[in-house]
C-alpha cells in the first residue's frame, strides 16, 4: 500500500486542470478518458491527453507515509467524484489536507481532521498494465516539446477549440482565462 498526505487545494487544482484534456474513451481509443496518477519524489503527478492537448499537474505532497511510489489510472467519472466529495473549504482559512492511500484494487482518499478523519471516498482504480500499456506517454510528449530546439516565430496558427481546453487549467490554479 502507498500512502501520502496532500494539500486539498493543490489536489483540487490539479484535477480541475487535467480533466478537460482527458478525452473520451471510444472503441478506437479505449485508452482515453483516464487520468494517470504517479507518485514521485517531487509530488503527486497527474496527467492527461486527448491527443490534441496534453497537460500535467503536480500536487504538493505534505508528507510521505511510506516509501512505495505507486502509479495508477482513474476514469474521468471517478476523478470528477473526487472533486464533488472534497469541495474547497469556505469556512476555514486553510483548506486542510487529504490522505491518499492506494491499494492493489482501490484508491482511498480521506479528509485529515484535527481530531477525527472527515469525509472518506473509496473508488476503484485502474491498474497500469505492465505490458501493452496503450495510454499515451504524456511525460515523453511533454519532455519532447519542452526540450525541442524551436525557433521563435511572430505568429502561430492555433485551433481555438484546443486552446480553449486550457482555460479551466488556468482558472484552477488561480489565473484569469
Amino acid at each position: 500500500m502507498s500512502e501520502i498526505i496532500v494539500s486539498r487545494s493543490s489536489l483540487r487544482s490539479a484535477i480541475a486542470s487535467v480533466l478537460p484534456h482527458a478525452g473520451k474513451a471510444t472503441d478506437e481509443t479505449p485508452q482515453l478518458g483516464k487520468i494517470r496518477w504517479t507518485m514521485t519524489g517531487e509530488g503527486l503527478l497527474l496527467w492527461a491527453t486527448d491527443y490534441n492537448t496534453t497537460v500535467a499537474a503536480l500536487v504538493d505532497v505534505v508528507e510521505y507515509q511510506n516509501a512505495e511510489l505507486a502509479a495508477w489510472d482513474t476514469t474521468t467519472a471517478v476523478t470528477r467524484k473526487i472533486l464533488a466529495v472534497f469541495k474547497a473549504s469556505s469556512t476555514r482559512d486553510t483548506d486542510g489536507d487529504l490522505t491518499v492511500q492506494v491499494t492493489d484494487e482501490q484508491l482511498h482518499i480521506t479528509e485529515t481532521g484535527d481530531l477525527l478523519p472527515g469525509e472518506h471516498l473509496k473508488q476503484p482504480k485502474i491498474k497500469i498494465p505492465t505490458e501493452d500499456d496503450r495510454y499515451p506517454d504524456v511525460a515523453r510528449i511533454l519532455h519532447t516539446a519542452l526540450t525541442a530546439d524551436v525557433e521563435p516565430q511572430s505568429h502561430a496558427l492555433v485551433d481555438w477549440a484546443h486552446l480553449a481546453a486550457f482555460a479551466p487549467s488556468v482558472k484552477a490554479w488561480g489565473g484569469k482565462a
